[in-house]
């Protein structure tokens, strides 16, 4: 399964590389993009993620509000 197989794992880890530039063109909007789909699959660190972006904005508008039900989401999943 890959990132665009509804793996979660993948495409946090996608996620990741395209926040950090790594093997592909740094897009913090693609990297919201793959979060975002981890992120609605219940993965945890992916929440987390997301909460971040919309905390300081990356690839999304900054809203705390957002940023705050990301965080919380988070941390029910564990």
């Amino acid at each position: 399964m890959g990132a665009t197989e509804n793996d979660p794992f993948s495409q946090s880890a996608l996620a990741e590389a395209f926040e950090n530039g790594w093997g592909v063109k740094k897009s913090f909007e693609e990297a919201f993009k793959y979060y975002l789909l981890a992120a609605a699959q219940g993965f945890s660190i992916a929440q987390y993620y997301i909460g971040n972006c919309y905390k300081w904005g990356k690839g999304v508008e900054q809203s705390k509000e957002e940023s705050l039900k990301y965080y919380n989401l988070s941390t029910e999943q564990g």
